[in-house]
């Protein structure tokens, strides 16, 4: 009778083990339900929604700032000219100077485009004492930069400039589509209005 109850312990510890192997087993084979597959989809989701536009608006200002630089350098340069000369001189005089002072921009009196990169759109009143600069963003803003070196507070009868004497800058596409390129030639004032310091 002893060995017979042992028996059956010894068979119920056999079961017992062969049912654990077999859970294991299946276990190890077993994936992902669909219910957590959706929910890692879900949460990838939401972390993509929260990182893309913050991409997107570093990278937006970063190129907003790679166009400011290059009117920051473009009027520096060309209050240069102005002290060495006395007047901005024509338009296309000042376009070859400037292009030979600072050739790692390129000058024009066209609308400056994002590509080729670095493009100066120019404009100088008929007195040569009022200076425009425009140039375009790679996030299709246009960035202006005006030099007003009247003996008083004039617009020099150019379209678009600021009365107020010294450097004034502005945002805006001025009445112009940014597809098309930002030009100097203003047709009206800047959207932004000019303001001591880039908007």
């Amino acid at each position: 009778m002893e060995a017979t109850r042992s028996t059956r312990i010894l068979a119920a510890v056999r079961q017992a083990i062969a049912r654990r192997a077999e859970e294991a087993e299946e276990g190890a084979e077993s994936g992902f339900t669909l219910i957590e597959l959706m929910v890692v989809l879900l949460i990838m989701a939401i972390l993509l929604a929260i990182a893309i536009p913050t991409f997107l608006g570093v990278k937006g200002g970063a190129q907003d700032r790679s166009a400011q630089s290059d009117l920051t350098n473009a009027i520096t340069a060309a209050k240069a000219y102005y002290a060495n000369n006395g007047s901005y001189t024509a338009v296309a005089t000042l376009v070859s100077a400037m292009q030979s002072n600072e050739p790692e921009l390129s000058w024009g009196t066209g609308p400056a485009l994002t590509s080729p990169a670095h493009e100066i759109s120019v404009a100088v009143s008929t007195d040569n004492n009022i200076l425009v600069l425009a140039t375009e963003s790679a996030s299709k803003t246009c960035w202006y930069a005006e030099d007003n070196d009247e003996p008083s507070a004039t617009t020099g009868g150019l379209t678009g400039a600021t009365s107020t004497q010294g450097v004034q800058y502005a945002e805006g596409t001025a009445g112009q589509a940014p597809s098309t390129g930002c030009t100097a030639t203003l047709t009206a004032a800047p959207a932004s209005g000019w303001q001591a310091s880039y908007p």
